[in-house]
């Protein structure tokens, strides 16, 4: 948390869920008491179990969020009959044209291109929701 605080010159409250629900917590002094105090501890707990907003970003809430390595998710659909599912890409794409399929990764490319050079740009936490900066 630290480094984070030095790096943007804020401060900082990291959440890290593990798959089996473990919450670790890193914070810089100043935000120490939102994970001690039994109010902090509410907050946390009422933000991991709250719904997901619709349309909160412009995506959907079933889509995932795919990591700087996954970068095969925003180029063009090979050739037919070489047509591999994207991540992040609905599974009924082997049932859509090629026009329809080339549309969905220019919609992906854009929301690329409205959040940075990665999707990642509000640091969700894989398999929870979306946190506000």
């Amino acid at each position: 948390a630290y480094e984070l605080s030095v790096l943007t010159g804020t401060q900082v409250l990291l959440l890290v869920v593990s798959e089996t629900g473990l919450v670790y917590t890193f914070t810089t002094p100043k935000l120490q008491p939102l994970v001690t105090k039994a109010e902090g501890k509410n907050l946390i707990q009422a933000c991991l179990n709250a719904p997901e907003p619709a349309d909160s970003n412009g995506v959907d809430g079933e889509s995932t969020v795919d990591s700087p390595e996954d970068t095969h998710a925003n180029v063009p659909a090979p050739a037919a009959g070489m047509q591999p599912r994207a991540a992040g890409m609905p599974p009924n794409q082997y049932a859509m044209t090629p026009d329809q399929q080339q549309a969905l990764h220019y919609q992906a490319y854009l929301q690329q291109q409205q959040t940075g050079a990665y999707p990642m740009s509000g640091a969700p936490i894989p398999g929870r929701h979306p946190g506000h900066q």
